[in-house]
């Protein structure tokens, strides 16, 4: 209450015909008695597409208001509420806004209590008002309900933006920044990853932090879906793009004429056919009845919809047809339809900070897809002295950082982001790090969101001072909506499915057969489609579904972070910064079994019991096992498993010599005869941790064969063969592993040369031995690499020790590796291991289990 009358309410007028961002505006109480002031509001109204509540009680706009507000109201879109208590207004007044209502369709509160109107002897006029008001919202109701179970396709808007890089250099801390979080000194380094849901703003770079999942993604979507239909919103992408981007295609917001429509009768239709039109001079008796059959059709709407809901699918022939006749129900409220205004052009993205530590890079397989932004965060202060070890380190991370990115996600944007630049002003350092970094990107340039502004091939920002933050915020903008994969029409049945799969996962999991159940509830009977829907789901961060063999195809993670802090109670940097409390272990009898699993990197079930709670145990060690970040070890009494990715270098491991293993290692084999070849993926990449997930599988091979000879001579009461196997000599860079009885190898890893090298210690085993580490080496690449790396094979020529590429060796059927008596088996295992290769037209990966048994 300001009583700025008429004047003000002329300049206020002004600013809304031009606004595009106030819901709600409370004028009651100011003297608004005056033509001018009130026309000039009810001007705007006209011209204002976003202003949903108004409020002009007490503001003395009398019956001439109430008249120019009618005539506003018949051409408003957005108004859903308006509030014209207590100004006097008589029946001239709401017989004009009677008349108005006959062609608004969006509002539904009209209070006009208090107002110069005898209510009990113009009843039938009140009632006229209620039935206009009441249809609009049924009105809404029905076309919510309709776009709910429908099949049309609009933007989702929702990207992932991935933090990589390594520890300390500031990741955290950048994600903070964007969301708007004070830089906090005393920040842990992050354990596994975290996730962040943050909603950027359409008015201004932004952002904010969302609820993970609101419970209820499907009524936003369907609110989304039913204002661009009714051109509420604007179907194109917000003016932050410019020319950058194309329109949303022709079916985003269509409704497809084969959807299944759900009908509401509509009291307006019917009182302008039998009652709205009448004049009111016609006799009260008469009115009143009119009045009271409307009154009748409203009461009874939801009782008919009951009634259409029940003889859904009762004539249908089968099954399938009537689970597509199924109707969703879900509760609709304006407020579904202000937040769809608020979030139209505004965009939904799932943030992912990384560990840095190499510990990690174990689990990147898992949870690194090809869909998003990746962020690769680096300290530039690392670079202050140009000949120092820290720079030349830094490249290194980088330029790993920049190979695994290649391989895990070939067709996603980099971004590189530089981390205390306000440390960093030499100029002469600012163009060594430009230099350095434009030679690590190398063919990747494509890839590579450009700094323009700076002429740089990263963004440099200070995450203290938030200086180069906005800038970043508007960048990553730019760049998700430059991605059509980000605004890619999506099927509402897709967003119903999402909501059943993370409510029947209760935050961890769900089976394949239960969300196929739940598919073909809402008529997608497609396993191609279900299929699409599960990877659009993943790449954007809602859950994580993996497909390299059945056993992981068959689970559905619905809480990433869920799975990434479980994951991360057993896979951290237990030695420096993530310990946990050997106290609190020993204090319960685990001591021991801790102590074991930081030096050995062998877990008892017992620990690994304890770690998790005892909660879904049996699913872990089946996930780890199946991901290969674990393998049964069957060397002790107890159940205990290996967990390769805490395997620690050893110094007691013979260095390499000439790129392969040395000779003083060969002459110490047990084996009188020895041979080597080695794996060079030198003009490729050999990313942290695949060496010892190879390991991983080497170890379960000869795991497997233990236990079947435990059972065969078991039948025999005896255990002298079994007991004779030798345990695995295992390092971070080295495994000595009798792989099958009396089939002994060493296997190597050359993190300077990128090579892996491979001694068998009886050469007449050498062609089965190769082809068994060739066929796991395949494997690694296809459900852990994504196919993305390359090697080149080389064989030991015993006759003059020098080594030749695998192809010419085939060809000259070079002895040992192409002479073996198990030559047959050899080829009938290489053309296995080659069929279960992913190709264009067919991804077939064998399962571990089924692997391992046949080789």
């Amino acid at each position: 209450c300001n009583m700025f009358g008429e004047i003000g309410a002329e300049h206020i007028a002004e600013a809304l015909k031009v606004n595009t961002g106030l819901e709600e505006l409370h004028l009651s109480g100011n003297d608004i008695s005056g033509f001018v002031g009130v026309k000039s509001l009810a001007s705007a109204l006209t011209l204002n597409h976003t202003l949903a509540k108004m409020h002009l009680a007490n503001s003395r706009t009398g019956d001439t208001g109430a008249d120019v507000l009618a005539e506003a109201l018949a051409e408003n879109r957005t108004l859903v509420e308006l509030n014209l208590c207590s100004n006097k207004i008589s029946v001239t007044g709401f017989t004009s806004l009677a008349e108005a209502l006959r062609e608004n369709i969006t509002l539904v509160e009209l209070p006009l209590y208090n107002n110069n109107l005898d209510y009990g002897a113009n009843e039938d006029l009140i009632n006229s008002i209620r039935v206009c008001l009441a249809s609009n919202k049924l009105k809404k109701r029905n076309a919510f309900l309709n776009t709910l179970n429908g099949h049309q396709k609009s933007s989702w808007n929702r990207s992932r933006l991935m933090f990589v890089g390594n520890g300390g250099v500031g990741k955290t801390a950048t994600v903070r920044s964007l969301l708007g979080l004070p830089f906090n000194t005393t920040w842990d380094s992050t354990v596994g990853a975290t996730l962040t849901e943050s909603e950027t703003s359409a008015m201004k770079s932004r952002w904010s932090r969302v609820n993970a999942w609101p419970g209820d993604y499907s009524s936003r979507f369907a609110a989304h879906i039913m204002l661009q239909s009714s051109g509420s919103v604007s179907a194109t992408y917000p003016r932050i793009m410019k020319d950058d981007t194309n329109s949303i295609s022709n079916n985003n917001g269509q409704k497809d004429e084969s959807d299944k429509k759900i009908i509401y009768n509509d009291p307006r239709k019917e009182t302008r056919a039998r009652s709205l039109n009448f004049k009111f001079r016609l006799t009260r008796r008469r009115k009143v009845a009119k009045m009271f059959n409307d009154i009748a059709d409203v009461s009874h709407v939801e009782n008919k919809t009951q009634e259409k809901e029940k003889k859904v699918g009762a004539d249908n022939e089968n099954e399938k047809a009537s689970r597509k006749n199924k109707i969703i129900i879900r509760d609709f409220g304006e407020e579904l339809l202000f937040h769809a205004k608020r979030e139209a052009g505004a965009l939904n993205l799932s943030l992912w900070d990384f560990g840095g530590q190499s510990v990690f890079y174990s689990m990147h397989h898992i949870f690194l897809t090809n869909g998003g932004v990746y962020l690769v965060v680096f300290d530039m202060r690392e670079f202050l002295e140009s000949e120092n070890s820290h720079s030349h380190d830094t490249l290194h991370h980088l330029s790993f950082w920049l190979k695994s990115l290649n391989v895990h996600a070939p067709a996603a944007k980099l971004l590189l982001v530089g981390t205390f630049t306000d440390q960093v002003q030499n100029s002469k350092t600012i163009a060594f790090v430009n230099k350095s970094i434009t030679t690590a990107i190398g063919s990747l340039a494509s890839r590579v969101v450009f700094n323009a502004n700076d002429k740089l091939p990263f963004f440099p920002i200070d995450n203290k001072s938030s200086n180069g933050v906005l800038e970043l915020r508007y960048i990553l903008e730019r760049v998700i909506w430059a991605d059509e994969a980000a605004h890619e029409g999506v099927s509402m049945k897709w967003i119903l499915l999402l909501d059943d799969i993370l409510a029947k996962g209760n935050g961890k999991y769900i089976t394949l057969s239960e969300v196929k159940h739940m598919a073909q509830n809402l008529g997608i009977f497609s396993n191609a489609e279900l299929d699409q829907a599960l990877s659009l789901f993943r790449a954007r961060g809602m859950i994580i579904h993996l497909t390299a063999t059945d056993t992981l195809r068959n689970m559905i993670i619905t809480s990433p972070q869920w799975l990434i802090d479980s994951l991360s109670k057993v896979i951290r940097d237990h030695v420096d910064l993530h310990q946990l409390d050997i106290e609190e272990f020993s204090h319960i009898g685990l001591g021991e079994d801790y102590e074991r699993m930081l030096t050995h990197s062998i877990a008892s079930r017992d620990i690994l019991e304890y770690i998790w709670n005892n909660e879904h145990v049996d699913f872990f060690l089946d996930l780890m096992r199946h991901t290969m970040l674990l393998c049964e070890w069957v060397h002790e009494a107890d159940e205990c498993y290996l967990i390769p990715s805490l395997l620690q270098t050893s110094d007691s491991v013979t260095p390499f010599t000439d790129n392969s293993i040395s000779r003083k290692q060969k002459e110490n084999t047990e084996a009188s005869c020895s041979c080597t070849c080695e794996f060079d993926y030198s003009n490729s990449f050999l990313p942290n941790g695949f060496f010892q997930s190879l390991l991983c599988l080497c170890v379960a091979h000869s795991a497997a064969h233990r236990n079947k000879e435990k059972e065969r001579w078991s039948l025999q009461a005896s255990v002298t063969s079994h007991s004779q196997q030798h345990e695995p000599e295992l390092s971070r860079h080295y495994g000595k592993i009798e792989l099958e009885p009396e089939l002994m190898l060493h296997l190597q890893e050359d993190r300077e040369h990128l090579h892996i090298s491979l001694l068998i210690e009886d050469c007449e085993r050498a062609s089965r031995s190769l082809d068994i580490i060739q066929s796991m080496l395949r494997k690694l690449n296809c459900e852990v690499m994504g196919e993305g790396l390359n090697w080149e094979t080389y064989v030991e020529d015993l006759s003059t020790g020098r080594f030749i590429r695998y192809e010419r060796a085939k060809e000259d059927t070079l002895h040992p590796w192409f002479s073996s008596p198990t030559k047959n088996t050899s080829v009938q295992l290489n053309e296995f291991a080659m069929e279960n290769q992913p190709t264009q037209s067919r991804k077939a990966v064998a399962d571990l289990d089924t692997f391992l048994d046949h080789i």
